[in-house]
């Protein structure tokens, strides 16, 4: 009997410790996934703050008058006409600095601030006068809070092209100056707060700052400075109202890698995490602290745990009370076996010479019996094989069905505003101008109109109105001419409607992932942009799944995109521009074949990774950044839908080229 209970109490330790041990993970979990929730959803909103800017730059430099306002170096000019869209874009895109600099980057005029006329010498304007192209990022500034600046050079002739073209050639037309907007880092964080519900401080290096700027900038904004609270950094912005003892101990201890800790304050448990953040230049300016409150989490596992105990111990007090009944009735039976054993000795003396005889074939027995089993263990593990193959070939099917739906329902319904908007701006144009010159002829008729009209001009800024409206006209077409551009692209690269195969013009479908992807190929400021050089030869049309083979150019391009952006991690500026990131795609007819190749000057491969790249759920990337199927799907779309080939070259520095071929 006491084996049994010690046996019954290490199985209820066992347990408790297994199901402890569980929670704990599951709680880290959670941890980690706050971590990257945190850092990704910074990103993403540096991003699309970036993209707004660049959307309000588009339209900006093509304004004529402010061009000239700037080439004259007409200071109350630009005050005038540039305020009015600063007020707005402050007011409804949280855009808080706004510049105009001369071709040798003097400040000409700030409308957030009075100062001007000092040598502007960041890296984001650097960088556009390097390269002639826009540049953007995040840079801390002396007075404490970091901004996420973007910079446009500014050239004569932007008002007369295209958007496509603005920067098709970086050199055209003279530098007029250079424009730049900007937001401040704590709106992002506010941001941050409010979707997380994340307490979030921002701590920066003071050797980024200026000790006497930073106190007169605290002062302007109502803020105490805490210039001396902690030796070698700063709070500049913060979400919580007051900072616990251990989160200032670990600003003022914090270690170079990421920190996670947990706190206890007033019945509340909240996780802190820790992580670095860098400027435009990769350079490491301060840290982001998060607090998140968990305590429902610990209170769960706290009832969790009480719960398992009670019945753990409830569950092994009924098995002793049942052991103990049973054990009572075997030993009463026990006697009874006794005699019957000693009756079954004699049969057991016969069975024994049969067991005898049964031994001489039993391990030949056993070897057949083993080769069976793994024989069909071989069978299983093929066809569980196919089935991961057949499962993912399913999902992903449906993801593509379901994102082409998605796509061409999206196309279809953009299409038919944007051609009823394009359809009528030709005529808007033409009305606008017979009313400017009905109101210029009555003008020259009456040149001396009632105080009224006269009134009623002063009040529409009639002047500016004749002048303004042909410019916003234009604007509004050009931007429908763009949204018909993409909207014919994404139905292309979808082909929803031809589930068949069918003939079709492989350039056509390429083209349409290139525009698809051409917002990565861009030079985005911390980007380097990626050439793509396209040699097409003359080709048939070729029998095959458009939508599908439209996936395997998205996937190949995609891969190489991210190769050469990660191979540019590692490079230095010289280093590229001596060897500037290409993508070549090139198109041929050999015999019964069509020939596309994909190559890239990126790092290229070993070839035990070449070999294992079509293999499903094989992947070089992080955890989290890909999930080994693209090219696995991508080798059997190409080989078993269209029996064709799929073949990758690559050695280590030599880049890497996937050649698709496909029957004619």
């Amino acid at each position: 009997m006491p084996p049994l209970i010690i046996a019954i109490l290490l199985l209820q330790g066992t347990f408790l410790g297994i199901f402890w041990r569980q929670h704990r993970h599951e709680v880290e979990q959670i941890e980690v996934v706050t971590t990257q929730q945190v850092q990704e959803l910074m990103q993403d909103e540096m991003e699309r703050d970036v993209a707004k800017m660049d959307t309000a730059m588009e339209v900006i430099i093509r304004d004529r008058d402010l061009a000239d306002a700037l080439a004259r170096l007409d200071r109350q000019g630009l005050v005038e006409q540039a305020q009015p869209i600063f007020e707005q874009f402050r007011t409804k895109h949280e855009i808080t600095h706004f510049y105009f600099h001369q071709p040798d980057r003097h400040n000409f005029l700030r409308l957030h601030k009075e100062q001007k006329g000092d040598l502007i010498d960041r890296s984001t304007i650097q960088t556009a006068e390097r390269t002639g192209k826009p540049s953007a990022g995040l840079e801390q500034g002396p007075t404490g809070n970091p901004v996420l600046r973007l910079v446009y050079p500014w050239r004569s002739d932007f008002a007369d092209l295209l958007i496509a073209d603005l920067f098709a050639d970086p050199r055209a037309g003279n530098l007029i100056g250079y424009l730049e907007l900007g937001i401040e880092f704590e709106d992002i964080a506010r941001r941050i707060h409010d979707i997380l519900n994340v307490e979030l401080i921002i701590v920066v290096d003071k050797s980024f700052l200026d000790a006497q700027r930073w106190d007169a900038r605290n002062r302007k904004l109502g803020r105490q400075s805490n210039w001396d609270e902690f030796t070698d950094s700063v709070i500049i912005d913060t979400t919580i109202a007051e900072i616990p003892v251990e989160v200032s101990e670990l600003i003022e201890n914090i270690n170079p890698e990421t920190e996670q800790i947990r706190i206890n304050q007033n019945g509340q448990t909240r996780q802190v995490i820790a992580f670095p953040f860098n400027d435009i230049n990769g350079t490491k300016i301060g840290y982001i602290v998060a607090l998140k409150d968990i305590s429902v989490d610990v209170q769960q596992a706290r009832q969790s745990s009480l719960i398992a105990l009670i019945l753990t111990l409830g569950i092994g007090t009924g098995l002793v009370s049942l052991s103990y009944v049973f054990l009572g009735k075997v030993e009463k039976n026990l006697s009874d076996r006794t005699r019957k054993l000693a009756s079954a000795k004699d049969s057991l003396a016969a069975s024994k010479a049969q067991l005898e005889e049964y031994s001489h074939t039993l391990e030949q027995k056993v070897k057949d019996r083993t080769h069976e089993l793994q024989s069909n263990n071989h069978v299983l593990q093929e066809t569980l094989q196919e089935l991961k193959k057949t499962q993912v070939q399913l999902i992903q099917g449906e993801k593509m069905s379901s994102l082409g739906q998605m796509v061409a329902g999206v196309a279809h319904e953009i299409n038919n505003p944007v051609n009823f908007i394009y359809g009528n701006v030709t005529h808007a144009e033409n009305y606008s101008q017979d009313l400017l010159g009905l109101v210029q002829l009555y003008e020259s008729q009456y040149p001396d109109p009632a105080p009224a009209i006269e009134q009623e001009k002063e009040d529409i800024e009639l002047d500016f109105l004749k002048e303004d409206l042909p410019n916003l006209l234009r604007s509004m077409k050009f931007g429908a001419q763009r949204i018909q551009e993409i909207v014919k692209s994404l139905r292309n690269f979808s082909r929803l409607d031809e589930a068949e195969a069918k003939s079709v013009d492989i350039h056509e479908g390429l083209d349409s992932t290139l525009l698809i992807l051409h917002n990565r190929l861009k030079d985005k400021g911390d980007h380097t942009g990626i050439e793509v050089m396209k040699e097409y030869g003359q080709l048939p049309l070729v029998d095959c799944f458009p939508g599908q083979l439209n996936q395997v150019f998205m996937n190949i391009i995609s891969n190489a995109i991210d190769a050469l952006t990660e191979f540019n991690q590692n490079r230095s500026i010289e280093q590229i521009k001596a060897n500037p990131s290409q993508i070549k795609i090139s198109t041929r007819a050999e015999g019964d074949w069509v020939i596309i190749e994909i190559a890239d000057n990126g790092p290229g491969m070993s070839k035990e990774v070449a070999a294992k790249l079509f293999d499903p759920f094989f992947t070089t990337k992080p955890v989290g950044a890909g999930t080994g199927l693209g090219l696995s799907i991508s080798y059997q779309i190409i080989t078993e839908k269209h029996g064709g080939k799929l073949i990758c070259t690559s050695e280590p520095g030599q880049g890497a080229t996937f050649t698709i071929k496909i029957p004619k």
